[in-house]
């Protein structure tokens, strides 16, 4: 029996070892969304449309002129869109495959993305030398470039027009935020997009770090908050060191006191306290350790379960102590320990197997953050209560006095006796008055009234604020986002499954009368804002500009009826090629 609690003991501290594989890591772009959810759902159906295993993944750079200045200048729009050439074109990294990468590996569709603003630049400079081309309206937030339609507000934010203007109507222009879009077919392109999107990370503040340069180049993607994250949560180290030594020092306290309350007190006493102390920490190292073998992912919510099971685990030791001590030295060792684990066997096997059914429970939730740390809270309970039974029990027998006749009470114990029973009497004497009582039940009653109205008012939103270090450099592009982006540009897709003929005019009107649904929602900024393949294509179709440009496939003819016969010309034009990602084609199909 001992050999074989031996074996176990030595299987279990060799999980230890795990932790060497450990690997921080969160899942910010839906980790924290229930798997159930209709956002989800969502998802799903757009993956499926995509025929990928990943979302759409965007890194965005936001451009800001260092003097404050508008960005629209032509010196500083140069310079934005050089350095977009330079990250979309030129800009590679090595990843952990030893394969170079940049982001025309997995950009699909969405090269292009940004062109609107290098078009803008050229129209800028002809506008500039001759004001009076009637072929350029470079007005804000629709341009029109000899036809063809410039939508400026997906880039251009914070921007200030004007009603008297030869060359363009704009007047300021706080920033140009510059999407670059990656499809994520497989994993493999999730971890390269990562790799890549760190490189531009680091590439722009290096950029932004020089004081010459005209412009600032802010970062932000999944990738970076979750580096940031991780970063943060690295630093909680220095508090779980101070939360042990304190958990440490008041173990050592407790445990001396009962010993001399009880007349226990003997040098083994620090073995007994250390020991106490010592088996939360070993079920917290066996959880990672564990948990990395498996292959299972740490995130950050990970890092808040030692403090937790500082505070839980250490509670079956803490009984499983005070019991021992109470025990009389006239029985054996042997006879001591059965009547503790008789006394408190039940009251620690019950509490544990609540608080580990518990997290199970939230185990089963379909938000994976959340699962990833209930499952890890669960384990480490477990593991704590198993770490008493067959480590801090035999130490008590071991380093526990002899079996004895019992003496008399030691000089110390007659001594402090008397204060604790002084404690316990002037305790019991408040709890047991009236205006105490009166006191009591108030203030319970004022917690139960926050309590139950926090919990009325209560909403769930995943603030991206909230979740990051006060300190991070991605808080100042985040509060750009949220608070002038967004809040100008924030678009939503609409995905038909069901394909129409766009040769017949029924379906044409029936699906022109569904879009015009959409766009006549209180919320919605107008059709002119809608990013319609179909509306753009019907303009290319019969021959806008067609002169303008040398990405026509097709030869120009006065077309009268509608149909797919320029389809390829007009998705090999880069304003227009974005609206692959917006099709699913099947040539194959008549």
């Amino acid at each position: 029996m001992a050999g074989g609690i031996v074996v176990i003991t030595g299987f279990l501290l060799h999980l230890v070892v795990g932790m060497v594989r450990l690997h921080l890591r969160d899942n910010v772009r839906d980790g924290y969304t229930p798997r159930t959810s209709r956002s989800r759902m969502e998802t799903d159906l757009y993956r499926e449309f995509l025929g990928s295993e990943g979302d759409p993944a965007m890194t965005t750079v936001l451009m800001l002129a260092r003097d404050n200045g508008s960005m629209h200048r032509l010196n500083y729009l140069k310079e934005a869109v050089q350095e977009m050439i330079y990250i979309s074109k030129n800009l590679t990294v090595v990843t952990p495959s030893g394969s170079s990468v940049g982001y025309e590996n997995f950009c699909g569709h969405y090269c292009d993305a940004n062109a609107v603003v290098g078009y803008f630049l050229q129209s800028l400079y002809e506008k500039t030398e001759n004001p009076a081309a009637k072929s350029l309206h470079l007005t804000y937030p629709i341009g029109d470039l000899r036809g063809i339609k410039l939508h400026l507000e997906r880039n251009f934010f914070g921007v200030e027009t004007t009603e008297d203007y030869n060359i363009t109507n704009i007047k300021y222009v706080r920033l140009i935020s510059m999407s670059f879009m990656a499809e994520m077919k497989t994993v493999i392109d999730t971890e390269r997009l990562g790799a890549w999107e760190m490189a531009v990370y680091a590439y722009c503040s290096n950029y932004t770090n020089k004081e010459n340069n005209l412009l600032e180049l802010l970062v932000l993607g999944a990738e970076i908050v979750d580096t940031e994250m991780n970063k943060d949560g690295q630093k909680m180290a220095p508090y779980f060191a101070t939360g042990f030594c304190i958990m440490f020092v008041f173990v050592c306290l407790t445990v001396f006191c009962s010993s001399l309350y009880f007349d226990r007190l003997h040098w083994n006493t620090i073995a007994i306290a250390v020991s106490c102390a010592l088996v939360p920490i070993l079920a917290i190292t066996t959880t990672f350790g564990l948990g990395s073998l498996i292959g299972n992912r740490t995130n950050s919510l990970m890092l808040i379960m030692p403090f937790l099971i500082m505070g839980i685990g250490v509670n079956d030791s803490f009984l499983t102590v005070h019991a021992w001590l109470r025990q009389p030295l006239r029985s054996s060792k042997a006879v001591r320990l059965g009547k503790v684990l008789e006394e408190v066997g039940p009251s620690i096997t019950t509490t544990t197997l609540t608080n580990v059914v518990t997290f199970l429970i939230g185990w089963l939730t379909p938000t994976e953050e959340i699962s990833i740390f209930c499952l890890g809270c669960a384990m480490a309970l477990g593991f704590a209560y198993v770490y008493t039974v067959i480590i801090f029990c035999p130490i008590l027998y071991y380093c526990s006095p002899e079996e004895s006749k019992e003496k008399s009470e030691s000089c110390v114990r007659q001594k402090t006796r008397p204060m604790f029973r002084a404690i316990l009497h002037i305790l019991s004497r408040a709890l047991s008055d009236r205006r105490v009582a009166i006191f009591l039940f108030l203030g319970t009653l004022v917690y139960w009234y926050f309590g139950v109205m926090g919990t009325i008012s209560m909403t769930a939103k995943l603030d991206t604020e909230k979740i990051l270090p006060k300190d991070t450099p991605i808080l100042r592009p985040n509060n750009f986002m949220e608070n002038i982006v967004w809040t100008e540009y924030y678009p939503v897709s609409v995905i038909v499954n069901n394909p129409i003929d766009i040769r017949d005019s029924n379906q044409m009107s029936e699906l022109n009368a569904f879009v015009d649904e959409f766009e006549n929602l209180p919320t919605c900024r107008g059709k002119n804002f809608t990013m319609f393949w179909l509306r753009d294509y019907q303009q290319y179709y019969y021959g806008v500009a067609v002169n303008d440009f040398e990405y026509y496939s097709d030869d120009y003819t006065d077309e009268v009826e509608f149909g797919y016969k320029k389809l390829n010309g007009f998705l090999g034009n880069p304003l227009y090629k974005h609206h692959k990602a917006f099709l699913n084609l099947d040539f194959n199909q008549t």
